[in-house]
């Protein structure tokens, strides 16, 4: 019987990224295959966010990679007027992706259980976080929303952004109402 789960990225498993794909075309732009390529495991090497894969396992051990996500610390910045702004601790969903053939397999919300799970016992044990925040696709909007309760960010609050989020919608789930 085959089996599932979640570990993360690394020299030894890196390799299965190679028939990672999330468009439906193979001559398509995959982002997704590009930050595996050039950031998944450089990104973990130099903190600046942690990789994680979602593999399935046959009965004869091989393993296919069906979806990843990648976290980080990040804040929720506020603008509180006359030009100040304060952050709160947040963990950022950076990178979350399921493979194309593994699609409406309830593997993403696995994933999302996962991080929010993570995000918890980061709050509980370790660290000063408020927030799980996600620059969300505007097709993904609804499935933050709807399935994990995420809100769409005020305009007094952002998440930080660079070239690769700048179109997307900042959205928030607050740790400390779901205490």
């Amino acid at each position: 019987m085959p089996k599932d789960y979640i570990e993360p990225l690394n020299k030894e498993n890196i390799s299965l990224k190679e028939n990672f794909c999330t468009v439906e075309n193979e001559d398509e732009f995959d982002y997704f295959k590009i930050y595996l390529d050039n950031n998944g495991l450089l990104d973990n090497k130099q903190g600046i966010a942690k990789t994680w894969i979602y593999i399935i396992e046959d009965d004869d051990g091989n393993r296919t990679m069906a979806g990843f996500y990648a976290i980080r610390c990040s804040s929720l910045i506020m603008d509180i007027g006359s030009k100040e702004k304060i952050g709160e601790p947040a963990i950022e969903i950076v990178e979350l992706a399921v493979h194309r053939d593994y699609r409406y397999q309830g593997i993403g919300t696995r994933m999302m259980q996962d991080i929010i799970a993570t995000a918890f016992e980061l709050k509980d044990k370790y660290l000063g976080v408020k927030h799980l925040v996600v620059c969300a696709k505007k097709s993904a909007k609804d499935y933050y929303k709807d399935k994990f309760k995420f809100s769409e960010l005020p305009g007094h609050k952002q998440i930080p952004r660079n070239g690769d989020n700048i179109e997307c919608i900042g959205m928030s789930l607050s740790l400390r109402l779901m205490d």
